[in-house]
Formats: C-alpha cells, sequence, structure tokens
C-alpha cells in the first residue's frame, strides 16, 4: 500500500517509520518551513529514508539510545509542500 504522511515532525517520522516498517511504500510530505526540522528532513532526503531506535525491546524501556536496537527505514518520496529559496 502507497501511505503519504503529511507532516515531517516527531509524530509524521514515527509513523512513516512504522509503515515502512511493515512493507507499506512511503511518502512524507513536509508542509513548513523554517522550523527545527529542516536540517532532520534534509538528511533524511539525502539518505533516502529514516533512521529509528526501538527502546522497547527485551521487555524493558530505555531512555538511552545506544541500548535500543537502530534500523533503517527507506521512504520511496521525501518532498516539500512549499518552493524552498
Amino acid at each position: 500500500m502507497i501511505i503519504t504522511i503529511v507532516g515531517a515532525g516527531n509524530s509524521g517520522c514515527a509513523n512513516a517509520f512504522i509503515a515502512a516498517e511493515n512493507g507499506h511504500e512511503v511518502r512524507i510530505l513536509k508542509t513548513t518551513r523554517g522550523t527545527a526540522h529542516d536540517e532532520h528532513f534534509e538528511t533524511m532526503q539525502k539518505n533516502g529514508g529514516l533512521w529509528g531506535i526501538d527502546n522497547t525491546k527485551g521487555n524493558k524501556y530505555t531512555d538511552f539510545a545506544d541500548e535500543g536496537e537502530k534500523t533503517f527505514q527507506k521512504c520511496a518520496k521525501l518532498s516539500f509542500l512549499f518552493a524552498r529559496g
């Protein structure tokens, strides 16, 4: 299934990651500019997807990223809704 996530903030990226992890073709559409997420979104564009850390494995929760399993999920398309410039 092709899924388009509107918004590239924390929630949008988390949902995109989970959808891609479950085998869906994911597209993320960034809807704002000049926010704290611009650099992160540009990195996702460069890499063609996003990294996620599952910090709930092993029947325990941790706040430490190095204790979680880090995996990469590819995104089919990462686009800006507005013209950059």
